[in-house]
């Protein structure tokens, strides 16, 4: 058993690289990662975007900013070519004004950057719970998600924020299941001028 654990952990972690690369390759010029915390698997997203870009993070603490992602405005005065916001629009109490706040970060031409569960996969039929937020809101204990999305929930949240869609992609983020847990993944889009 242990053996098989050593397994799936070198799996989350081929599978993390995978994520890391194709997020990493959306990227340009100077980055604000939003949820980059000091640890977890976002820390290391945020320092393999590092080696190649000047980035920026946004958290709740131990970050270059430091505050809630749910707050109406965001005190950061500064633009961005790029921001990435990997699985944490789900987490948002309203993805909206989520976007919203995204898009007032982003240079002419900038590039938004994000990744979510699919609402489709099957980890969402096979643990319904997992989708729904019981306890609260998800910053105050319970990491659940408030939300679930389509490609077609994204895009239309992306482009009632005035966002042009260049692409939409699934990415299988559970390859230990033969019938495959997909989540969406690299959506992304450019702010329209």
């Amino acid at each position: 058993m242990l053996f098989g654990i050593s397994m799936m952990a070198n799996l989350k972690i081929k599978q993390d690289i995978i994520r890391y690369k194709k997020i990493k390759a959306l990227c340009k010029g100077v980055v604000l990662h939003l949820g980059a915390s000091d640890n977890g698997h976002d820390y290391d997203l945020h320092n393999f975007i590092k080696q190649d870009f000047e980035v920026y993070s946004v958290d709740l603490k131990n970050a270059d900013y430091n505050f809630d992602l749910n707050k109406d405005k965001w005190d950061i005065n500064k633009k961005f070519d790029t921001v990435i916001a990997p699985e944490i629009i789900e987490h948002i109490n309203n993805p909206y004004m989520f976007i919203k706040n995204c898009v007032k970060l982003l240079n002419k031409g900038g590039r938004l950057v994000l990744s979510t569960p699919n609402a489709t996969s099957l980890i969402y039929l096979k643990n319904p719970g997992w989708c729904v937020n019981y306890q609260g809101n998800s910053y105050e204990g319970d990491f659940g998600h408030l939300h679930t999305f389509t490609n077609k929930m994204l895009k239309f949240l992306m482009e009632k924020n005035k966002i042009n869609v260049e692409g939409l992609e699934y990415l299988n983020g559970y390859m230990k299941n033969p019938f495959g847990y997909f989540e969406c993944r690299g959506r992304t889009a450019r702010k329209r001028i």
